[in-house]
């Protein structure tokens, strides 16, 4: 089974493989996602916003590289900080972007973390419907996780969503994150009975 890890696979480029990063200032039943275009590479870290947007390179994504922890981001993770704008009371949600490459079930494992201190919302959606969200989980300062297996055809996007919870400063999320394709039945049965078969094999010539 293909297993994706969202930390370990950002690169210079947007889209990277599955992932994309990006941003929605109005969160409305159909989102507006809208690509970062500029790519930030030091032994601090590695990160996506888009300069000018905003303030303080926010709304942004990026993973902490540095060798310690900072800002609330433990080495290695991956964290979403939001904006300090947009419609409503969320502001400019970061999002990180998974694309599915083929169609099937699959297990997702998120967790959104404290961080920094300052509380923020979150959300999981397929297909860019906040309007339905596949889960709404509030404040992230509680860490807050998504657990379950999501249905989805090739192409199909789900997205990982950081809001202000009105408050714009100290709010770096992590979110440490895996998604794995899920074998369907018949393909294990089908392993199952080959691996048996290779064994009687075996145990014949002996």
């Amino acid at each position: 089974a293909a297993t994706y890890d969202a930390a370990t696979e950002m690169t210079g480029t947007n889209p990277s493989g599955v992932w994309q990063y990006g941003r929605d200032n109005h969160l409305t039943a159909a989102n507006d996602f809208v690509a970062f275009d500029h790519f930030d590479s030091s032994p601090a870290g590695l990160g996506w916003n888009t300069p000018g947007y905003q303030e303080l390179g926010a709304p942004g994504i990026w993973v902490n590289t540095a060798g310690a922890t900072q800002y609330g981001v433990a080495d290695g993770q991956l964290a979403l900080h939001p904006g300090p704008a947009g419609g409503g009371t969320s502001g400019d949600a970061a999002i990180l972007r998974f694309t599915a490459p083929t169609a099937g079930s699959w297990l997702v494992s998120a967790q959104f973390l404290a961080g920094d201190g300052g509380a923020t919302d979150a959300w999981v959606v397929l297909n860019g419907q906040f309007g339905s969200p596949l889960a709404s989980l509030g404040n992230t300062d509680l860490g807050v996780a998504f657990n379950q297996s999501v249905l989805m055809q090739a192409g199909d996007t789900l997205d990982f969503a950081v809001g202000n919870a009105g408050s714009f400063y100290s709010v770096n999320t992590p979110l440490v994150l895996t998604i794995s394709s899920v074998p369907e039945p018949g393909s294990a049965v089908l392993l199952l009975a080959g691996l048996l078969g290779v064994a009687r094999l075996q145990s014949r010539r002996r």
